[in-house]
């Protein structure tokens, strides 16, 4: 599929790219008025392109290179701005650029359902030397909080967590599952016994 895309990229665009919105995400995330949750909302006027006939690929190599600049001259703070996006990958809302999308009555859902989840998902780190992890606990505790990482490069939002937190819930139900099986030995030995 990747390779189908960028096919057709070559094709429509003149170049063999995966994407060319790249840069200005990666602006979006690293530039001066960027914070660990402005994502797309970050003002990045101050870097409009002189040259308005760039093409899609040009104008993303434009963006790129004003992301870089930008790393490179702030170093301090844009290691800062990472550390701060990856803890953010962790939130429970983001600052939204249409405020009107904005909800009270869906931040407190998400801090009533996401939060316990990531209670119970630190929990779990806690008592991995009581309970030993599995290799796939380990395997999703790896790809979920890695991924902090990765989108930390950009900017994280709750969107493009939300199809990781299913590796959050097997991690937390495993626990869960374990822990009932602990305190209730039936439970354990019916279990086992399956």
């Amino acid at each position: 599929m990747v390779g189908i895309w960028v096919a057709r990229n070559e094709r429509a665009l003149g170049a063999p790219v995966l994407t060319t919105n790249g840069g200005i995400t990666l602006l979006h995330g690293n530039s001066e008025k960027a914070g660990y949750n402005t994502g797309a909302s970050t003002d990045i006027s101050a870097y409009a392109p002189k040259d308005t006939d760039l093409s899609e690929v040009q104008l993303d190599a434009y963006y790129r290179k004003q992301a870089f600049d930008f790393i490179r001259r702030h170093k301090g703070r844009a290691i800062r701005l990472y550390a701060l996006k990856v803890l953010n990958w962790f939130n429970y809302r983001d600052d939204l650029a249409q405020k009107s999308e904005a909800s009270g009555t869906k931040d407190s859902i998400m801090l009533f359902t996401y939060g316990p989840l990531l209670l119970m998902f630190f929990l779990r780190l806690l008592y991995s030397r009581r309970l030993r992890l599995s290799r796939i606990e380990v395997l999703l505790i790896v790809l979920y909080v890695s991924n902090a990482f990765a989108y930390a490069i950009w900017h994280t939002r709750v969107r493009y967590r939300l199809p990781y937190d299913l590796l959050l819930i097997v991690v937390v139900a495993t626990f869960v599952g374990n822990l009932a099986g602990q305190w209730h030995p039936r439970l354990l030995a019916e279990r086992q016994s399956q």
